[in-house]
C-alpha cells in the first residue's frame, strides 16, 4: 500500500468516526428532549463560572441533568427534590432571552437559565414536592 491509500485509508475511518459520534449526539439529544417533563437549560456547577449547556427531566424524586454534548446515556448531575430549594425569585436576564433560577441542594447552589415557562414549571415541580418527599 502506498503512503497515499493509508493517508485516505486513515482520513475515511476518521470521517466515520466523526459521523458516527455526531449521529449518536443528535439522536440522543432528540430522545432527552423529546421525553415528557424534560426541558433544555444552561447550568453552571457550585464553584465553576462556565455555562453547560443540557437538557433536565423532572422524576418524582429527583431533577436529572444531561450535558448536551457528552455520550453518556446516564444523567451527568442528579439533584435530590426531596433537598432542594429555590434560592431567591426569578430573574431575568438583561435581554430577557432566559430566566435565571438558583437552586440549594446538598452538592451547593446550582444557576440555571431557562425558558420563562420553564423556569415557572422548574420552581411549581420543587415548591409541590409530595408530603413527606421533603428532608
Amino acid at each position: 500500500m502506498s503512503a497515499g491509500t493509508i493517508f485516505l485509508a486513515v482520513s475515511a475511518l476518521i470521517l466515520v468516526v466523526i459521523l458516527a459520534m455526531l449521529t449518536f449526539l443528535g439522536l440522543r439529544a432528540a430522545i432527552l428532549v423529546g421525553r415528557k417533563a424534560s426541558f433544555s437549560t444552561w447550568i453552571v456547577r457550585p464553584g465553576d463560572d462556565q455555562w453547560i449547556r443540557g437538557i433536565a427531566l423532572y422524576g418524582q424524586i429527583n431533577l436529572a441533568w444531561y450535558r448536551l454534548a457528552s455520550p453518556r446515556t446516564t444523567p451527568d448531575l442528579l439533584l435530590p427534590r426531596a433537598y432542594l430549594e429555590v434560592v431567591g425569585g426569578p430573574v431575568p436576564t438583561a435581554d430577557n432571552s432566559y430566566i435565571i433560577v438558583r437552586l440549594r441542594s446538598p452538592q451547593g447552589l446550582f444557576t440555571l437559565a431557562l425558558a420563562q415557562g420553564d423556569a415557572a414549571g422548574l420552581i411549581s415541580w420543587v415548591n409541590s414536592a409530595p408530603p413527606g418527599l421533603r428532608g
